[in-house]
């Protein structure tokens, strides 16, 4: 003995309707939420990216200024080596002042603050 088993109803053609509009406008949902939300999500998952970013350029600024008192320092170096070559009345100055050098028959008076 075969038992009959209970026949499905089949859905109305309405129904169809109405669950294929609810279908469309989740769908419709579905894609505004996603259409939102990603730059939102984007956006909040580079902010750490964007504080390390600025960390960098503030880094990049200091040794961007080291680098130039450096250059201005290399430079006065220079300049004083080239005096120190070229210059007798430079050289003479600073024997004078650094070195406490005098010229014979000379009396040198230094006043101390």
């Amino acid at each position: 003995m075969a038992k009959k088993g209970k026949k499905k109803k089949q859905p109305s053609v309405k129904t169809l309707g109405i669950q294929s509009a609810i279908l469309r406008e989740c769908r419709k949902f579905a894609l505004l939420a996603f259409m939102c939300g990603f730059p939102i999500y984007v956006y909040v998952i580079t902010i750490p990216e964007q504080r390390k970013l600025k960390q960098l350029e503030a880094k990049l600024s200091e040794a961007v200024k080291q680098e130039q008192l450096a250059l201005e320092a290399n430079d006065r170096i220079k300049r004083e080596i080239s005096a120190y070559r070229t210059n007798t009345e430079y050289l003479e100055i600073i024997a004078r002042d650094h070195l406490n050098y005098y010229k014979e028959g000379e009396t040198i008076i230094r006043i101390e603050r």
